[in-house]
């Protein structure tokens, strides 16, 4: 089977719904804004392995208007911080991105619900790769970096000075999954610690990814285990940008029937540029992936490619990723 999915996403406008009075520059006080976000899909399916040839066509829209309500209050060095993101599907149906509170200080903070942590592996922008079939994803040190969709999170953040940012994260609760036509519950625990740095221009981050997951099923031997890491260095000299990151990760786990199943290591890496033009953004990056089980002297590997243009406004943009693996090829717009 051949496969060629074209996805053009079109973002037809972003507009800031309104602004509470209260709202300050030191970010006190309440505030709500949000989006619109309108996806048109084309994917075209061609079969050949039959006696004859099939071709499938598929048209779908999708998209979101997202508010986010936000609120800070600020009592001499101590603060609340509360967001939410609500999105409200197209299909009608209704959901949360980020939904979380932090309380603290200055230099020390704890925030618990869903989130995103710091990333360990930029592409230079917001931009959509889709990972080919049957090529190794990109491990990008995100098992538990956030907005996972059952456990829930917490996080402490010490911030001693301007150079040093440590994100201490971790995850707890029930992980629901589909294999196949079954529905795997497993409970689920992982910790994500994060060393960035700010040199100036230089820009520097280390950081690991441990998760462990294991059946809720007391009959069930089932349990799996995760641990990577990742380093990443960004530069800024005038309007150019550079980045670099490595990423390595090893899977490990034990079968329902006790059986232990061979290790898979993968290893990403990858670097980024961008240019800044006046009101306007131009780069590119380039990601290679490999995948390995142990023991096996067979080595899976994926390169990805994007390009960005970034233009009109802050509002406006579009990203083009491209995705190569045998002849496969996708493409990700966004306007």
């Amino acid at each position: 089977m051949k496969k060629l999915s074209l996805t053009v996403a079109i973002l037809l406008v972003s507009m800031l719904f309104c602004t509470n009075a209260l709202a300050q520059k030191d970010d006190t006080g309440f505030s709500i804004k949000g989006n619109l976000e309108i996806n048109t899909d084309y994917d075209i399916v061609s079969d050949s392995s039959g006696d004859s040839d099939v071709d499938e066509n598929k048209y779908d829209m999708g998209g979101r208007i997202k508010v986010t309500p936000h609120g800070k209050t600020v009592t001499d060095n101590f603060f609340f911080e509360a967001q939410a993101d609500i999105m409200a599907n197209v299909d009608s149906t209704v959901s949360l991105d980020d939904v979380w509170g932090k309380i603290g200080t200055s230099t020390f903070d704890i925030q618990i619900g869903r989130f995103e942590g710091i990333s360990l592996f930029d592409k230079g922008e917001d931009v959509k790769m889709v990972d080919a079939p049957g090529a190794p994803g990109r491990y990008e040190t995100n098992a538990v970096r956030g907005r996972l969709d059952k456990p829930g999170q917490i996080a402490v953040h010490i911030i001693p000075n301007d150079v040093i940012n440590i994100e201490v994260g971790t995850a707890y609760g029930t992980l629901v999954t589909e294999d196949g036509d079954e529905t795997v519950t497993e409970n689920l625990i992982g910790v994500r610690p994060v060393v960035a740095f700010t040199f100036g221009p230089m820009e520097a981050a280390i950081g690991m990814d441990y998760q462990f997951t294991s059946a809720q099923n007391d009959d069930a031997e089932y349990d799996s285990n995760l641990l990577g890491f990742c380093g990443k260095i960004k530069a800024t000299f005038g309007p150019a940008t550079f980045g670099i990151q490595y990423a390595s990760k090893t899977e490990g786990k034990t079968l329902a029937d006790g059986t232990e199943d061979n290790d898979v290591t993968t290893n990403s890496m990858g670097g980024y540029t961008t240019v800044v033009l006046g009101t306007s953004t131009l780069g590119g990056g380039v990601f290679y992936t490999t995948s390995e089980v142990d023991g096996s002297n067979n080595t899976l590997t994926h390169t990805q490619y994007h390009i960005i243009f970034e233009g009109l406004s802050t509002e406006w943009f579009t990203h083009l990723g491209i995705s190569f693996k045998k002849g496969w090829f996708e493409s990700s717009c966004f306007f």
